[in-house]
């Protein structure tokens, strides 16, 4: 008997060994193996479904979804700093000056997304459905956020 020949019969018979306990004689899964498995099945379930109802557990829909729209927000703003910068760092002589002001409304556009994920992140926790009007806040103006610092 050579090497590969020994290593094949054990390799077999362990697993031989393995599912002996699980199958039926005639080679099915046992009656009782069947009934092991749907009460693992069960109590998996009925963990998930405490956990959903504690909200210890979200949908990975809900927070695809609220990325997203952070995601979104985020872009937004970002896409504004150029617009909101140009004019007025033309009129700027201080390099230090001009680095605050870009750093304040990237700043800016940070904590509106920040805002939105927080406000949307709440109603998914509380099991509101979400609010396609909660991106309002996106436009917030400078002068809101100016005196919210």
């Amino acid at each position: 008997m050579s090497l590969p020949d020994v290593v094949a019969w054990r390799i077999a018979r362990a697993v031989d060994d393995a599912v002996s306990g699980l199958l039926s004689p005639d080679g099915k899964i046992s009656k009782d193996e069947a009934d092991r498995r749907k009460s693992v099945a069960q109590a998996r379930m009925a963990e998930v479904d405490l956990d959903e109802r504690l909200r210890a557990v979200v949908l990975v829909a809900d927070a695809n979804e609220n990325m997203s729209d952070f995601a979104q927000a985020l872009r937004a703003g970002l896409n504004n700093v150029a617009v909101k910068c140009a004019g007025r760092a033309s009129l700027m002589n201080s390099p230090h000056d001009i680095r605050q002001l870009i750093e304040d409304e990237i700043n800016r556009a940070m904590r509106v997304a920040q805002q939105l994920l927080n406000e949307k992140w709440a109603m998914t926790c509380r099991g509101e459905p979400p609010d396609d009007d909660a991106g309002a806040e996106a436009d917030i103006g400078e002068e809101q956020l100016e005196t919210d610092e």
